[in-house]
């Protein structure tokens, strides 16, 4: 009797378990989860409006989950994985090829961006004034006689820099964009060169945010208003999640 009564119960929880999952959907969003494995990139083709007007954020986006993660493959390689980056704006085509009034308003409405956190082309330092690399090279002396630090510029394309006059620092930009975190590390090994620093902008405005999970990835449009410059004092949010190769739109909060 114990035996019966043991399979009888273990039918009822398969069964259940099959009665709550029959229809694969979120229940939240209504989404269907059935064929959900990882997002398919390789049906999502780039259109060139896309290309060319959202490289840039696709590019920040990433570089967004580099430096929150210092074990990330990619965090000392200066040079952006193209592949990654390209991954991030098919996620944003994704969006842009939607049929949705939400997808128009974050395209045409607002036109949102990714706000840019920083410059991927210039590095704020302090340095010595007084050492003879430093003389030469706000002097636009290239090569500055310091092998290591002339190696640097060389290779990553630093080709002129601002220096201010109030306080011992410098800009260095290049023509080149790269992330910057392993470079400046380089930089602050060479002694003359007290510390290095991203380059920062201020202000705030739209944005782009994307967590970038593997199976369902979702991003994220918001429109920024409300004395903007200082930050921000209202902000919508259009959040799309991509499953498969097209995106769905979640919610507006």
């Amino acid at each position: 009797m114990k035996k019966i009564i043991l399979l009888i119960a273990l039918g009822v929880v398969f069964v259940s378990c099959n009665i709550f999952n029959l229809d694969n959907t979120d229940n939240e969003n209504g989404i269907d989860t059935t064929n959900v494995d990882t997002i398919d990139y390789d049906s999502i083709e780039l259109s060139d409006s896309v290309l060319y007007n959202y490289y840039d954020d696709a590019m920040e986006l990433y570089f967004r989950e580099i430096k929150s993660d210092s074990t990330h493959p990619n965090f000392n390689n200066p040079i952006f994985d193209t592949t990654e980056i390209e991954k991030k704006l098919k996620i944003i085509q994704a969006v842009y090829d939607s049929d949705s009034p939400q997808r128009n308003i974050v395209f045409e409405t607002y036109d949102i961006h990714a706000s840019t956190s920083l410059d991927f082309k210039s590095i704020l330092a302090s340095v010595d004034t007084g050492a003879t690399e430093i003389k030469n090279l706000i002097n636009g002396n290239i090569p500055t006689g310091n092998d290591d630090l002339d190696s640097i510029l060389i290779e990553f394309h630093f080709d002129s820099i601002y220096a201010f006059h109030i306080i011992p620092s410098i800009v260095l930009y290049s023509s080149e964009k790269y992330n910057m975190l392993p470079i400046i590390e380089q930089l602050e090994n060479i002694p003359s060169i007290i510390y290095a620093e991203p380059n920062y902008y201020n202000g705030d405005g739209n944005n782009i945010t994307l967590n970038s999970d593997a199976n369902s990835p979702k991003i994220t449009f918001s429109h920024g208003y409300g004395d903007c410059p200082s930050g921000c004092i209202n902000r919508d949010y259009w959040e799309f999640q991509i499953i498969g190769s097209e995106a769905e739109f979640i919610r507006k909060y």
